[in-house]
């Protein structure tokens, strides 16, 4: 299981090497913007995960005060709720250098990670282009399986 970037339009993906399936969802939020712990127990059950990855991340010198505060409870949140569990912290960059290896300099990191998305899951079909941030949680997922030498087929998408 994956947390993606934990901000407010952060995704949840889970691989499920059995299955092939990867199961995502946005990050659920209450009507008050605090992580829904109910909605997020009833969708992942983090006691049966073999691996949790959470992006490190960390707040940005030019929003303000607000936000920066915002971002650091969503951040604790979801600390908190995965707090029981061996997790790994993985710095973007890191899953980038090796998923994003072979694009051209001249994309940026959103098309490197849309065409390494595509290429892994050639048959994935929707009939709008993918969320950025569910295909990132995607890729550190399978970052996560990869750093521990799974190599997987192409994945069954399902949106929880």
């Amino acid at each position: 299981m994956l947390f993606r970037s934990p901000g407010k339009k952060g995704w949840i993906c889970e691989l499920d090497t059995l299955t092939q399936i990867a199961r995502h969802a946005p990050i659920p939020y209450r009507e008050d913007g605090i992580l829904c712990k109910k909605t997020f127990s009833r969708l992942w059950d983090l006691s049966k995960q073999s691996m949790i990855i959470l992006e490190k991340v960390s707040g940005d010198p030019r929003w303000g005060s607000s936000a920066s505060m915002t971002f650091g409870k969503v951040v604790g949140y979801i600390e908190l709720m995965i707090s029981d569990y061996p997790f790994r912290a993985i710095s973007a960059r890191t899953w980038q250098v090796d998923l994003h290896r072979g694009y051209s300099d001249s994309m940026d990191s959103k098309e490197k990670s849309l065409a390494a998305f595509r290429r892994l899951n050639p048959n994935y079909f929707s009939s709008k282009k993918p969320d950025h941030n569910m295909i990132d949680s995607f890729l550190i997922a399978e970052y996560g399986l990869r750093s521990i030498g799974v190599i997987s087929a192409e994945w069954s998408f399902e949106r929880v």
